[in-house]
């Protein structure tokens, strides 16, 4: 199986896996905070091109997993999804999660560099948001590339994630 059908392979599964959670959000307290929501530490100042990248994992998040305008989900895909892997990520464009399932104030808690196995380079953005729920947000040549869930249905996606996951600190 060459790398690009095997890319695509594991992203539709992902993205069945994304789109097919079933989680209730965490209930807010009095003051209208989220228990056990945490704001991120401040970091050493980031590479240049990780703060592109960051932008984009939150775009991911924002736009494409939680949005609900269909039209700009698909304008996300043309312009900021790797090429290679964009009609996979136009196929789950027309899922809607439900409110309950959107991940809640997502927020940057990590980028670190990333070189793959076949030795291309990109950045992996770990994003973290309320119920302890993580999405790692892989973009290489300045595209959006892969995403890992830690809320993974399949063994194989759960170890995925877990290796991607390991090149984190936090």
């Amino acid at each position: 199986m060459n790398k690009k059908a095997l890319a695509a392979a594991i992203l539709a599964m992902a993205l069945l896996a994304g789109c097919s959670q079933n989680q209730s959000s965490p209930s807010a307290s009095p003051n209208g905070q989220t228990e056990g929501s945490t704001k991120p530490e401040p970091t050493k100042k980031p590479k240049k091109e990780w703060v592109k990248a960051e932008q984009m994992a939150l775009d991911h998040v924002n736009i494409y997993l939680n949005g609900t305008d269909v039209a700009a989900k698909e304008k996300y895909v043309q312009e900021s999804v790797n090429p290679e892997v964009a009609s996979l990520f136009l196929l789950g464009a027309a899922s809607i999660r439900k409110e309950e399932d959107r991940y809640q104030n997502p927020f940057v808690a990590e980028t670190v560099d990333f070189t793959g196995e076949n030795g291309a380079k990109g950045t992996l953005t770990l994003i973290k948001a309320e119920g302890e729920r993580e999405i790692i947000v892989l973009v290489m040549d300045s595209k959006v590339t892969f995403a890992f869930f830690n809320e993974n249905n399949g063994d194989e996606m759960q170890e995925n994630y877990e290796k991607m996951r390991a090149h984190f600190k936090s």
